[in-house]
């Protein structure tokens, strides 16, 4: 059985702006042969408390709250930054789509289902103490900035040893970012979080914009899913069709971005995606480059004399692994 822990800033910031952490959570729940250990959010694109209840609500519709559900923290280590409603917001408002920011049906994607508290406990102790407790078992996924993941190493550096593995979704090496030029959102969020992890030791894979943008799910993958008849497929449905939309309406796209899914499923089935071994660090001194990635990989790792420090995604099977995603969300 294999045991992962999901760190994610489950939300929606400007309606409907981020729904692929629900569905890779329940891409989670509905894979055999792992259990999911708990859920810690971290604020992104939306603050704790919303990503806390947006958790509980997907677990409690998806069947599964016997799941553990822990806040972290609301903001980044130094910098208290816009979060990711009002950056999205003024970006729509921008690429002039005013209707995107005020779409009915996105109002409510993650509608209240549950009544359930998140642990008393904050995220960083219980990823300790459960990363601690389960040496060498434990897949942490990080699906938000870096927040929670740098402050449990800093308050106990054994997890970099103790952790199985840490699979994140962020960063870019040669794709455009997608909240400046060159910086991933999760990156730019708290860059200063994301250069203490890089450079901790841990065992890191980095799935980024480089293969996530090679995920499109369209109205064709909502209509199969929607054909198992389920209540979970129905609202996998009602959550995601609305942004397909807003995505179409803003960017001429025809789905949006699994860039979480594709996270947990690469964590989960290796053979998904191909890596490479570079040396990455997070750009935090201007603001300019906030949050870009930087690698040294191939010849320039071999010339640096750095040591590569994560496993970077490069290549994925992008077909198959939205069938998977199709398969196992009813």
């Amino acid at each position: 059985m294999r045991s992962i822990i999901i760190d994610a800033d489950l939300g929606i910031g400007v309606p409907g702006a981020d729904i692929d952490d629900g569905l890779a959570i329940i891409l989670a729940l509905r894979s055999e042969g792992v259990k999911v250990e708990g859920i810690t959010v971290v604020a992104g694109n939306v603050d704790a408390d919303e990503g806390t209840r947006n958790a509980l609500n997907v677990l409690a519709v998806a069947k599964a709250e016997e799941v553990p559900v822990v806040q972290g923290f609301g903001k980044p280590l130094l910098r208290d930054l816009t979060t990711g409603s009002s950056l999205m917001k003024k970006r729509l408002e921008a690429a002039g789509v005013p209707e995107a920011v005020s779409h009915p049906r996105l109002r409510d994607t993650y509608p209240r289902r549950s009544l359930r508290k998140p642990l008393a406990i904050h995220a960083v102790d219980w990823l300790v103490s459960k990363i601690l407790e389960r040496r060498g078992e434990i897949t942490l996924v990080a699906l938000g900035p870096l927040t929670n993941v740098a402050m449990a190493i800093a308050k106990e550096p054994e997890v970099v040893h103790a952790v199985r593995e840490l699979v994140v979704m962020g960063g870019s090496i040669s794709t455009p970012g997608n909240v400046s030029p060159i910086a991933e959102f999760n990156m730019w969020c708290d860059p200063e979080a994301a250069q203490m992890v890089f450079n901790s030791g841990i065992p890191l894979t980095m799935v980024g914009l480089d293969v996530t943008t090679k995920t499109l799910l369209t109205p064709e993958h909502i209509s199969e899913i929607q054909g198992f008849g389920t209540p979970l497929a129905d609202y996998i449905v009602d959550m995601t069709l609305p942004w397909i939309e807003v995505v179409k309406a803003v960017r001429g796209l025809r789905g949006c971005f699994m860039h979480d899914p594709l996270t947990v499923a690469a964590a989960l089935d290796r053979s998904l995606i191909r890596t490479e071994a570079m040396h990455v660090d997070a750009e935090t001194q201007s603001d300019l480059t906030r949050g870009q990635t930087v690698a040294l990989r191939g010849a320039q790792l071999k010339l640096s004399g750095e040591r590569s420090n994560a496993q970077v995604a490069v290549e994925v099977a992008s077909e198959r692994f939205l069938q998977t995603l199709v398969d196992r969300v009813h």
